[in-house]
């Protein structure tokens, strides 16, 4: 891992807006959460991969100008929010944030040489933190699904503690367990890296 005068930065990567969880509630009936989540009393788990959390702009919905370097993330946030003027429902502005203390020595590079144009919007550091995913360089979540051979409850009793409501972990000491835990679990994804997650604006009820 990266050494420890920088395990506290945090590597800004985009912005997006994203479906509010009591939305999209009816998308994970018992059934489809009880093949996917580590935590069942969820509403709708939220997540950086937006295959599980929808985005208002799929990585495969083509728009006609930039919007930045990371899977599809906005690397404005004003610019975000004129484009979301024109999408209808009610939609949750987030921040993602690469936590520069899970990167290995051997990925550091990789993820300078794609953010090295992107500016630090410092606006999201005052932005309500949501929770720690664990995904890979393409934003995929490893904490959903069940692989062959695993015991989903088994998997539950040991790791769904740890995370929110949100099916997010809290503490990013669990977050980078899981880490280590994902890179083993799924090696054609590895390396693994732990994200976090901020909300614009003041929590909602939903």
């Amino acid at each position: 891992m990266i050494d420890d005068g920088a395990r506290d930065e945090e590597l800004f990567l985009g912005f997006d807006a994203r479906r509010p969880p009591s939305e999209i509630r009816a998308q994970w009936p018992l059934s489809r959460r009880r093949k996917a989540l580590l935590r069942l009393d969820v509403t709708a788990p939220v997540s950086v991969d937006y295959l599980v959390w929808p985005s208002a702009w799929p990585l495969d919905f083509t728009i006609l100008d930039w919007r930045g370097p990371v899977q599809g993330l906005w690397d404005n946030e004003a610019r975000l929010k004129s484009r979301l003027a024109s999408v209808p429902g009610r939609w949750w502005v987030v921040a993602v944030v690469l936590e520069w203390w899970s990167v290995p020595l051997d990925a550091a590079e990789d993820w300078r040489q794609r953010t090295t144009e992107l500016e630090d919007g410092t606006e999201w550091r005052r932005w309500k933190p949501i929770g720690y995913d664990v995904a890979d360089r393409f934003l995929t979540s490893g904490m959903l699904w069940f692989r062959p051979g695993e015991d989903p409850e088994a998997l539950r009793t040991e790791w769904g503690h740890h995370l929110t409501k949100r099916h997010l972990f809290s503490q990013r000491e669990s977050a980078a367990r899981f880490q280590d835990f994902s890179n083993k679990r799924a090696p054609e994804h590895a390396p693994y890296f732990v994200y976090r997650l901020f909300r614009s604006g003041q929590p909602a009820a939903d």
